[in-house]
């Protein structure tokens, strides 16, 4: 069984998720995080590609699968979040500020896949999101200092 803690290790990461927030550390149901994967996917419809917010809008899907993955354990949800993930991170320019976190969050889910599936590729590929979540945080940030999730 997957360690949750990974999940609230990392809250500062899901705070921009509005109000869809609760769904990740509340005791909503399956059926709530899928209701809101749903909700988010049609509204994704409607945000062009070039648009100033659709990298955050994929780092939402993915952070949103990553929750459902913790609460059903079924392999598709983390693939997702690794995917939608993934994308937030290609499409997002070196230098913005959320992309630490961003690089963080899809370090912490292929860390999860390893952790469920056993893939060395899949650790690999956390700990370098990870490490480059760290190049890319300013030297000043906060977000330097060490956390309690002990991923590196």
């Amino acid at each position: 069984m997957l360690d949750r803690n990974i999940l609230a290790s990392n809250s500062d990461n899901l705070g921009s998720l509005d109000s869809s927030y609760h769904v990740y550390t509340g005791p909503g149901g399956v059926q709530d995080v899928e209701h809101v994967i749903s909700r988010k996917q049609r509204a994704m419809k409607y945000i062009p590609s070039g648009h100033g917010g659709h990298a955050g809008y994929l780092k939402n899907l993915g952070l949103l699968y990553l929750c459902l993955f913790l609460k059903a354990d079924h392999l598709w949800d983390i693939d997702h979040a690794i995917l939608y993930l993934q994308k937030a991170v290609e499409s997002t320019p070196s230098g913005h500020d959320d992309l630490p976190d961003w690089l963080n969050s899809l370090g912490v889910s292929y860390l999860c896949r390893f952790k469920r599936n056993g893939d060395l590729q899949d650790i690999d590929h956390s700990i370098s999101h990870l490490q480059r979540s760290v190049e890319f945080t300013p030297s000043d940030s906060i977000r330097k200092r060490p956390s309690s999730s002990g991923c590196l």
